[in-house]
């Protein structure tokens, strides 16, 4: 195979095509980034191609804009095929085709306009699998001689330039073999919660109206006719043209592919169900309108004349149903759940575009960040602000993490988009992976036209986020600046934090970067993380000027702890502290907080607890105690425990600012309320902390009993709590 592999490379090379050798796993043999701009000497050639490598090309413009067709999906050839005639006749005959050794197929053509990077064409309904893809710019495939490329028909050294159109005709064919749903979804955003406490209902007005029309029953009332059969479905020829295929009825699907750019109101390269097909023609492509007008005319004819019982419109829900609710699910645990929005904001230049850069990429290999534990999951980053800079942090980021490659699973948008737009939403949900984690860069981008201050706008940029989210059951996260008062947050109106699902700032303190989890629902928020902007150098430019870009870098100096997520019993052990060190707190000379004594906190402990009698209850104290130092939530020493959560130094300072009076004046302020001072059976008042949080709320109330820790002197009053010095 050898002689003949290197013959063919030399072949390849004299035809102009740049050429790669790949080991049987078809990974490069060396960086092969080398042959993109420039293909390899014959000498190189000869040496290169030899121990049994296999021969790949590489496409795009080294290769004379060289791109290719990879069918994944060997089911989808031979309707392609068809579909591609009647679009294009005798398009498809020109074009050299080869099956692989999966069973799949490629077809090869050179492109007369620069190549675009691997594009997804067609995927399947569940969005796991590719159906079609292309292999552009900053791609390669195997081909013949490699073992089981077998040519079909034609060479691909002389494989055929393709206009701008005809290879257009070629991916509107592709992608009309794409199962993913068509985007009617965005129907749903006015009718159903994004985030429902009960499992997701189909009836809404747009499924509705799937089940009971038909795709071909639009067409044919807006004057489309009906054509030949391919093995794909039904051609059919928009109003006005007298023959020909203007889209093709899928039967697969059910939905109508239209791939004519004059077929108005319809849109070329969109797949379209019923409710889509109502909606562009009846409501202007008004998805919202469209189920609105639905809704009301079952609203109508329901009242008008029927009498059918039908089921509550809310259902309640018991203990038990609240229980039996998944868990939450991280993609960043403790950081960024699977599903919901979320927003990454800071002021301008303080790198967080550079730091969600560095996040989501993580995310895509599935690596642990800043140490915490991360789920891949796909990616989709718009970049809608400074679009020229992002190669250079692609190759800042690959440098400074030793890859050769941007992760497979993490994908560019550099078109623009609207947040506030539905059919924009609508399509980059489309093209989005299930479960993807979608970043938006920058929120002020994506809504040019909005005013951020508005309470109206800033719903509209909510809606379309979560609607986006919810569309693609992921996670939406919006890059956002702070305004002229950085401590206030995210510019804009105040809807949009109680919106946000998680929230990470980026701010700096004095020469030190940081970022912090804001707010994260069912986490931990609050824990700093210094970084740097590293400096990576990607070469000299034309004028012998460095090319420059940045990377993050972890702060060797980050000795900040990081949070962990803390169980119920936890959750409940460090409320129980701060109830308790409000009351008797161990404080030194000059009024600074030490620690609470391990008696002072035992009796409240042990009044929340659940345990069934005082063995259980000791039990429950003495293994919470431990796991809080494991976790290194807590520490202790000759009995005097000390928080380490993130808020633990404020509420330290809030403590020694209330005894700062008693010692001054001699007296304790922090009584318990009168009306708490009372018989021997007073229990302590829960109702005066959020056992979720820790949070301890307004007049905490100390009244624990038990044999240990005696609270009440022979009168049966409470006694003073005086802090220990």
């Amino acid at each position: 195979m050898t002689a003949s592999t290197q013959q063919a490379a030399l072949d390849f090379l004299a035809a102009g095509f740049s050429v790669i050798p790949v080991n049987a796993d078809k990974t490069p043999r060396g960086r092969w980034q080398d042959y993109q701009g420039q293909p390899m000497t014959p000498e190189t050639a000869r040496q290169k191609f030899s121990n049994g490598a296999r021969l790949a090309v590489v496409a795009g413009k080294v290769s004379g804009g060289l791109e290719l067709l990879d069918f994944d999906d060997p089911k989808a050839f031979q309707p392609f095929l068809e579909t591609l005639e009647q679009m294009a006749p005798g398009l498809a005959d020109r074009l050299p085709r080869f099956q692989t050794p999966s069973g799949g197929y490629h077809l090869a053509y050179r492109c007369n306009d620069p190549v675009k990077g691997n594009q997804k064409l067609a995927v399947s309904s569940d969005k796991k699998q590719v159906r079609i893809e292309t292999r552009g710019e900053g791609g390669y495939f195997l081909t013949a001689p490699s073992p089981g490329y077998t040519p079909l028909a034609g060479s691909l050294t002389d494989c055929p330039t393709l206009s701008a159109d005809e290879v257009a005709t070629l991916h509107r064919a592709a992608k009309a073999f794409d199962l993913r749903p068509a985007p009617d979804l965005t129907a749903k955003s006015d009718l159903l919660s994004s985030l429902p406490l009960t499992p997701p209902t189909t009836d809404n007005p747009g499924d509705i109206y799937n089940r009971n029309h038909s795709a071909a029953e639009l067409l044919a009332a807006h004057g489309w006719k009906p054509g030949d059969r391919t093995t794909a479905g039904e051609a059919w020829t928009r109003p006005g043209k007298g023959e020909g295929c203007s889209g093709v009825l899928l039967d697969k699907t059910g939905n109508f592919y239209c791939w004519s750019s004059n077929a108005g109101p319809l849109e070329p390269e969109r797949s379209y169900t019923a409710f889509g097909l109502f909606t562009a023609y009846e409501h202007g492509g008004d998805f919202r309108a469209a189920a609105r007008a639905l809704a009301n005319e079952t609203r109508a004819t329901e009242t008008a004349g029927s009498n059918k019982e039908t089921g509550p419109r809310f259902k309640l829900l018991t203990g038990a149903d609240l229980e039996a609710l998944p868990p939450v699910e991280w993609v960043i645990k403790g950081v960024l759940p699977s599903r919901g929005l979320g927003q990454t904001f800071g002021p301008s230049k303080e790198g967080k575009s550079f730091l969600v850069w560095d996040m989501v990429c993580h995310v895509a290999e599935g690596r642990d960040w800043f140490g915490y534990r991360v789920k891949q999951r796909p990616v989709v980053y718009l970049a809608l602000e400074g679009e020229a800079g992002f190669k250079l942090r692609a190759e800042a980021w690959k440098k400074a993490n030793g890859r050769d490659s941007l992760p497979r699973d993490f994908f560019m948008v550099m078109q623009p988009f609207r947040i506030n737009q539905p059919q924009d939403v609508a399509d980059l949900a489309t093209v989005s992976p299930k479960g993807a984690i979608v970043v938006i860069d920058t929120q002020a981008c994506a809504a040019p036209d909005a005013d951020e201050n508005s309470g109206k706008d800033m719903g509209q940029i909510i809606d379309g986020a979560k609607t986006l989210a919810a569309t693609i059951e992921g996670f939406a996260l919006l890059i956002a600046h702070t305004g002229k008062d950085a401590t206030k947050g995210a510019r804009g109106h105040s809807s949009q934090l109680p919106a946000l699902d998680a929230s990470i700032e980026v701010k700096r303190r004095g020469q030190q970067r940081l970022w912090r989890a804001d707010k994260v629902k069912e986490g931990l928020d609050g824990t700093e993380h210094p970084f740097s902007l590293e400096v990576v150098n990607l070469g000299i430019d034309d004028d012998g000027d460095p090319i420059t870009s940045c990377a993050i870098k972890v702060d060797s100096r980050d000795s900040l702890k990081r949070a962990k997520i803390m169980t119920e019993s936890q959750r409940q052990g460090v409320a129980s502290f701060w109830c308790a060190a409000e009351k008797a707190p161990t404080l030194n000379d000059d009024g600074s907080f030490l620690g609470l004594h391990l008696e002072d906190w035992r009796p409240v402990f042990y009044e929340i607890s659940t345990a069934d009698n005082a063995p259980a209850k000791k039990m429950a104290f003495q293994r919470l105690r431990k796991a809080l130092t494991a976790d290194g939530m807590a520490t202790a020493k000759n009995d005097l425990y000390r928080m380490t959560t993130p808020d633990a130094g404020l509420r330290e300072r809030e403590i020694e600012k209330a005894f700062s009076g008693d010692r001054d004046s001699g007296t304790a302020e922090h009584l318990p309320p009168a009306e708490h001072q009372a018989d021997n059976g007073a229990e302590m008042d829960q109702g005066n902390i959020d056992f979720m949080t820790g949070e301890i709320l307004e007049n905490p109330v100390n009244t624990g009993i038990n044999d240990e820790a005696e609270q009440r002197n022979t009168s049966g009053t409470l006694r003073e709590h005086v802090p220990r010095v």
